[in-house]
């Protein structure tokens, strides 16, 4: 194998762990967009809730028609945050661009196992190849360390499996066991805490 169909192999090798990244990342952002739309249908419903009774039932104090308007405040601009963030879209746009990243790879095979094809040529072909997957890179948003890290492992776990076939499963180490620390992650958790610190709170001054 010459110099050019080693750098070829290890293109494809180096794409598929981006490939993978995309496809985490989408699933992720999808995740992200379920959890929310149920999070907000409870939110929503609560600060509707939380009006009506505020203004049918007021305490003496008006705490309840504060809590109220505050809370509704906070739930509108959540979700225009939300929104902006566009989970849903981002989603798509990863999973398309792991679709593209993987025609590459196909076309990077294809020239790889294409003998016949003269040394220039298939260097020219190789560059128009990889020309096409930077410009892929560049116009789109890149993913996240969590995401390379989860893949990284996936990866390792599929390797030592396949190695180590007939390895008791008590014995192998679980890599895949990553714990989502991003702030898209972080900030849902936050806001669900928030949520059911104002639940406690509202019980509180009304029992």
């Amino acid at each position: 194998m010459n110099k050019l169909d080693q750098e070829i192999s290890k293109k494809i090798i180096d794409w598929k762990r981006t490939r993978y990244n995309r496809i985490n990342i989408s699933e992720r952002l999808k995740k992200y967009e379920s959890r929310w739309n149920a999070v907000m249908f409870f939110m929503n419903a609560f600060a509707i809730v939380l009006t009506i009774v505020s203004l049918k039932f007021p305490l003496k104090t008006g705490i309840d028609t504060i809590i109220a308007g505050c809370f509704s405040i906070y739930v509108i601009l959540l979700q225009y945050f939300l929104t902006n963030q566009n989970y849903e879209t981002r989603s798509l746009r990863f999973h398309y661009e792991q679709l593209e990243i993987e025609k590459l790879r196909y076309s990077l095979k294809a020239l790889l196992r294409n003998s016949s094809l003269p040394y220039q040529a298939k260097q020219e072909k190789y560059n128009s190849i990889t020309n096409q997957y930077l410009i892929s890179l560049k116009n789109n948003e890149n993913h996240e360390k969590i995401d390379d890290k989860i893949v990284k492992n996936e990866l390792n776990e599929f390797h030592e499996e396949k190695n180590n076939s007939n390895i008791n499963g008590k014995n192998k180490k679980n890599y895949t066991n990553v714990t989502d620390r991003s702030l898209d992650n972080i900030f849902f958790y936050v806001n669900l805490a928030i949520f059911l610190g104002v639940i406690l709170l509202v019980i509180s001054i009304y029992y």
